[in-house]
């Protein structure tokens, strides 16, 4: 509604209030998405059980190729392997 007043107006405060309103609202949303996004990559690495529950869900969908470190992997067992040293890469060590 402020944005219809904003542009058929023509009165500046409308239009300010427009882009006040439109900016407020672009930060909201992209702190809230960030936190989110956050979160579930924070569940995923906390909890094994959920990052194989995703990856299942995504399995039906899987190439049938993998690129990683230069190299194109088409056999199920060596794209396995370059799957388990990317996660071996990137994983941290447990404390336990």
């Amino acid at each position: 509604m402020v944005r219809k007043l904003a542009l058929k107006g023509g009165n500046p405060d409308s239009f300010d209030e427009f882009k006040s309103l439109r900016s407020t609202a672009k930060y909201y949303i992209q702190k809230y998405y960030d936190t989110y996004l956050r979160l579930r990559e924070n569940n995923l690495i906390s909890t094994p059980k959920k990052f194989w529950s995703y990856y299942k869900n995504k399995n039906s969908n899987l190439p049938n190729s993998l690129h990683y470190n230069n190299v194109c992997y088409e056999n199920d067992d060596d794209i396995t392997n370059a799957f388990a040293d990317y996660l071996n890469s990137v994983s941290k060590p447990s404390t336990d």
